[in-house]
């Protein structure tokens, strides 16, 4: 039976996480928080940093840290759906030799036996625009909603 919830969104809310029990049999939903938040960080390390104008030497600065903080989680996957549901499976613990031993050996079960060992996972994340969300709250504000 599926879980539904209803949630208004806000300027706070950064991405929306839609995925089957398979997931949530493997990782918390503060993990998959984690992973992902961790994976926008990291992947926002890759990109050219370009303020927008009329941003202040502040502002600039915050980026810049919250930028140098991410260098360490820089992604292996290109996108956090990816990257979550290869945590799920144990593709990231030991060497470079390890990484994707467990994740290729779920994957590699015959199809009898792999439902004794996982569930089909399917996962989908929705990155929010932070600025699309804060121009919903300031209308929702002016029009007394």
């Amino acid at each position: 039976m599926p879980e539904v919830f209803y949630h208004k969104l806000t300027s706070n809310d950064k991405f929306l996480v839609i995925a089957t029990d398979g997931l949530w049999e493997w990782l918390e939903p503060d993990s998959v928080v984690r992973l992902i938040h961790d994976h926008t960080l990291g992947t926002q390390t890759l990109s050219l940093y370009q303020p927008e104008q009329g941003t202040s030497l502040l502002d600039v600065c915050k980026d810049l840290e919250r930028r140098k903080q991410g260098e360490s989680k820089k992604p292996l996957d290109e996108n956090s759906a990816t990257h979550v549901i290869r945590n799920a499976l144990g593709g990231v613990s030991g060497g470079t030799e390890r990484q994707y031993e467990r994740l290729k050996e779920s994957l590699q079960l015959p199809p009898g036996m792999a439902r004794h060992y996982r569930d089909d996972i399917t996962v989908i994340v929705i990155h929010f625009s932070e600025s699309y969300l804060s121009s919903i709250a300031e209308a929702e504000d002016h029009c007394g909603f």
